[in-house]
C-alpha cells in the first residue's frame, strides 16, 4: 500500500511511523486518490441518486467502494418492534483482522408514509440497506 507513495526525508511521526511508515500529508494525499477514484466510478456506474439537494451513494455503491478497500458487512441485529417497523444494526468488518470496527443502526417504520403498507421483507430490507450505508459514511 505504500509503494505508490511519495517517499520524503523529513522525520516521520512516530505512532504513524509505526502505522503506515509515512507522514501525514502522504496519507492525506493518497486518501484524497482513492476517494476521486471511488467517486468517479460510482458516478459512471450510476452507483448515486440525487436526493434534495445532494447526491448519496446507493449501498451497492458502500458495497463496492467496502470492498475495494477491504471491508464488508455484518449483520448483527434486525429485530422487528411491536408496530412492524424494523431496526437493524450492522457491522463494518475488516476480514483480514477479524475485526468489527464500527456498528450502525437503521430504522424503517410503519410511521413512514412510504413504508407503512410495505410488506415486512421490505420494511426489514430498508432497515439493513440504511444501516450498510449509515456504517460506512
Amino acid at each position: 500500500m505504500t509503494d505508490n507513495l511519495p517517499s520524503t526525508t523529513a522525520p516521520v511521526e512516530p505512532a504513524l511511523a509505526t502505522i503506515l511508515g509515512v507522514q501525514p500529508e502522504q496519507m492525506m494525499a493518497y486518501a484524497i486518490k482513492i476517494s476521486e477514484t471511488l467517486t468517479r466510478v460510482l458516478r459512471e456506474k450510476g452507483l448515486t441518486q440525487r436526493f434534495g439537494q445532494g447526491e448519496h451513494v446507493k449501498v451497492e455503491g458502500w458495497e463496492l467502494a467496502g470492498s475495494l478497500l477491504g471491508m464488508t458487512t455484518d449483520e448483527i441485529s434486525c429485530d422487528e418492534q411491536p408496530d412492524g417497523s424494523f431496526i437493524a444494526v450492522v457491522g463494518l468488518r475488516n476480514p483480514t483482522l477479524d475485526k468489527t470496527l464500527a456498528k450502525a443502526s437503521g430504522y424503517c417504520g410503519t410511521d413512514e408514509p412510504n413504508w407503512a403498507k410495505k410488506p415486512r421483507y421490505a420494511r426489514r430490507g430498508m432497515a439493513n440497506t440504511r444501516a450498510i450505508g449509515r456504517v460506512y459514511r
